[in-house]
């Protein structure tokens, strides 16, 4: 959810949460574009870490 973030009702069944910093950042993310970024960081620390 946009501002509130997702509900303690969600919550409680994931197993990790993550957060995408937005350096000063007053508009957000869907969960598309959200998602996009996180695999891309995922990749390049893999690559980086050569997993």
């Amino acid at each position: 959810s946009e501002g509130k973030g997702v509900r303690y009702g969600i919550q409680k069944h994931l197993d990790m949460k993550v957060t995408l910093p937005m350096k000063g950042a007053r508009l957000s993310f869907n969960v598309a574009m959200a998602c996009a970024i996180f695999c891309h960081e995922i990749a390049k620390q893999s690559e980086r870490n050569n997993v």
